[in-house]
């Protein structure tokens, strides 16, 4: 019986080519989808699994615009890091970031510095 079914579904498949091909296309770029989205988010959330109390550690994101238009991602703004700490009552611990826009280099030896 079963092998009954393989070839009735084998019929099907070889009178239904285009219909065979888009179905089996659209399940193949289906199943790479949902592993690539997969992978991003077990790889997102792989971080930070290590500190004691990971469940009472948050990250505060904010962004600055330039004068230019540009637009600018930070951790936190070193002034809301004051503030965020007088206002929330039990706040143990806050750090801040900035990023004032110089590079770092590190000379390879091969150039006498200025």
């Amino acid at each position: 019986m079963l092998k009954n079914y393989f070839i009735i579904a084998w019929r099907n498949i070889t009178r239904h080519k285009a219909f065979t091909t888009i179905n089996v296309l659209g399940l193949a770029f289906g199943i790479c989808a949902c592993i690539t989205i997969f992978l991003i988010t077990s790889y997102e959330f792989s971080f930070d699994k290590f500190h004691a109390d990971k469940e009472r550690i948050y990250r505060i994101v904010g962004d600055v615009e330039r004068s230019n238009g540009e637009k600018e991602f930070l951790n936190c703004p070193v002034i809301d890091a004051a503030s965020i700490q007088q206002s929330i009552p039990g706040l143990e611990a806050s750090a801040a970031y900035h990023d004032f826009g110089e590079k770092i280099s590190i000379p390879d030896g091969s150039v006498e510095p200025s």
